[in-house]
């Protein structure tokens, strides 16, 4: 990983063992990891050399018993070394120190080194990269070459990133009597990269909500622990000189039995259910009490583009003036008025009582459906804003912007949909008599007010004044806007105490 991605984390690190009063948050970095580095693996060519991490199996606890690499480096390093043994030290402090660009793969989870540059924008993949990311990953063997790559940028970009499909055509090398032709049929006929924004005013929004580093780290340290299905991630190519990112990833369309609902349809309630079960299974077992979760799983109000008291107090003038705000019907501007009236008081609410790791951005368009290996059939792509914090605001979030029609009566049997599942999972941390469905509905009205009061930050992402310029970006976010903004006043968050019940 880039040293921007190992001086935040190690931030992250030093910032849990100063603070006294955590005795688990000290152990995330005092003790750091009972996982273990292991010696580095002799490179076959043409392969960056490789410092495998475990970090436990699929169905252990991370953040009991993981840290990211980064932390133990750093902790490591800092202690003398006393997590890893003489002959890992040099290649851990090589790794803590490593030159400008990283590649960071997690098939399994693995750092690998490299000096390559991250393509600035997916037209700057071309077969070389490809090729490195498939050989890095493992899925191209010996006698094959990515022989052309077709780049199609996707109808649907990101707001902070720029995606692409790469169609893929495979070659024997030249000098191979083989021709290749029955491994080719089983390789993969596509991916998709994604990179950080091309646009200004995007990519400084990408990089202030910190999501470049936290999707890194999310495919090189969460994506085998956690239970919920992600897209594979083959590579990641982080620039530390300008902190740009490509990540090559699966291309979902490609996975049998999968579909998409365009999040500008909208999901009906059968998502939405699915949603439920598949983000109860994502929080159940981080679920906390009391303890806190890893360091550098920092809370949603921590960031202040994800705190609702901060984003008002900063945004909200602009929002107010804009046709974000202007052209939305009287009852959902007067939803907005009143959420942001209060909005120091429902950010406070967000730091109290039980919270657990959130994906962050769980909507629409960040979500594929009919997998039968995952929980509830979903699998979530774009992790760049997870964080800590209510279970429910990644439920909200998903509803409230991926519904076309907000109804108080359908959301209600969600809610139930995801208590039942999160109350009755096999890691038995969340049992109904200490959370009740009653305390799970307010804290969905606190997600619906969250949601909707972050959205003041719509015209930071992309100014109305845009609307000429990017009509469809302009469509989806105002869309975005107006379904959160009616969910809040169907429910009555706009009305509830902002306080939790729990």
């Amino acid at each position: 990983m880039p040293a921007r991605i190992a001086a935040a984390l190690g931030t992250f690190a030093r910032r849990a063992s100063s603070d006294s009063g955590s005795a688990q948050a000290s152990a995330a970095t005092g003790e750091v990891c009972r996982g273990a580095l292991s010696r580095p693996r002799a490179a076959a060519s043409g392969v960056p050399r490789v410092l495998s991490i475990s970090l436990g199996g699929p169905g252990s606890d991370y953040d009991d018993s993981g840290a990211p690499a980064e932390a133990l480096c750093r902790a490591a390093n800092d202690r003398g070394s006393s997590n890893a043994d003489a002959a890992t030290a040099p290649a851990t402090r090589a790794l803590c120190r490593a030159p400008k660009s990283r590649l960071v793969s997690s098939l399994p989870s693995r750092i690998a080194i490299s000096d390559q540059d991250a393509p600035a924008t997916p037209q700057d993949v071309d077969t070389a990269f490809i090729e490195r990311a498939l050989r890095a990953a493992g899925e191209l063997p010996p006698g094959l070459r990515v022989a052309r790559v077709d780049v199609r940028p996707l109808a649907l970009q990101g707001f902070i990133s720029d995606v692409a499909r790469c169609r893929i055509s495979y070659a024997a090398e030249s000098d191979c009597h083989d021709d290749g032709g029955s491994q080719m049929a089983s390789l993969r006929p596509s991916v998709i990269v994604k990179c950080t924004a091309s646009g200004a005013e995007s990519y400084a929004a990408g990089v202030e909500c910190d999501a470049y580093r936290t999707e890194a780290t999310f495919f090189a340290v969460l994506a085998e622990v956690v239970a919920v299905s992600s897209p594979d991630c083959l590579l990641v190519v982080a620039d530390a000189d300008d902190a740009r990112y490509c990540y090559v990833l699966e291309d979902l369309d490609e996975r049998p039995g999968l579909y998409f609902v365009p999040q500008a349809e909208g999901a009906g309630e059968k998502e939405c259910l699915a949603v439920a079960v598949g983000l109860a299974e994502l929080h159940a077992p981080r679920w906390r009490w009391d303890a806190p979760l890893p360091a550098w799983v920092l809370p949603l109000t921590a960031n202040r583009l994800r705190n609702p008291a901060a984003a008002v107090s900063e945004y909200w003038q602009a929002f107010s003036a804009s046709t974000y705000q202007t052209e939305l019907p009287p009852t959902s501007q007067r939803a907005f008025e009143r959420v942001a009236a209060r909005a120091a008081t429902l950010a406070a609410a967000l730091d109290q009582g039980p919270r657990t790791l959130l994906h962050g951005d769980a909507r629409g368009d960040n979500l594929f459906f009919g997998d039968a290996a995952s929980p509830g059939g979903v699998v979530f792509l774009d992790w760049q804003l997870v964080c800590s914090g209510i279970g429910a605001f990644d439920l909200a979030w998903f509803v409230s912007t991926s519904v076309r029609v907000p109804c108080e009566a359908r959301d209600r049997r969600v809610v139930e949909a995801y208590w039942n599942a999160l109350t009755s999972h096999a890691s038995g941390r969340v049992p109904k008599e200490r959370y009740s469905l009653e305390a799970c509905w307010r804290d969905y009205l606190l997600g619906c007010a969250t949601s909707m009061a972050l959205f003041v930050l719509a015209p930071k992402f992309l100014p109305a004044g845009k609307r000429v310029e990017k009509p469809k970006e302009y469509a989806q976010l105002a869309e975005m806007v107006s379904r959160s903004a009616a969910t809040v006043a169907c429910v009555g968050a706009d009305t509830v105490a902002f306080e939790r019940l729990v």
